[in-house]
């Protein structure tokens, strides 16, 4: 995933796709809030720039979060020679 991560600024993903994950993760985090009595911090999920949010569930998301940003590449992602190259489908 580290790889992938470098190679991010590369990839084309499918925007629409990584706004609704964003979305479903900022309704799950105001649930939370609201469950714990805190008061409701407003986010904008808009706001939320997709490179920065893919980085971040590259990094620390679990695998199913994972497999999801992946299936919203666009680019085709092969490793040849211990080595990833992006390119455009």
């Amino acid at each position: 995933m580290n790889e992938i991560s470098k190679h991010l600024d590369t990839i084309s993903l499918n925007e629409l796709g990584v706004r609704i994950q964003i979305e479903e993760e900022t309704e799950r985090f105001r649930k939370l809030q609201g469950i714990a009595g805190k008061t409701v911090v407003a986010i904008n999920a808009e706001n939320i720039d997709i490179k920065s949010y893919a980085r971040h569930l590259l990094a620390e998301g679990c695998d199913s979060e994972k497999r999801k940003l992946l299936s919203t590449m666009r680019s085709m992602l092969i490793y040849r020679n211990q080595k990833l190259e992006v390119m455009e489908k």
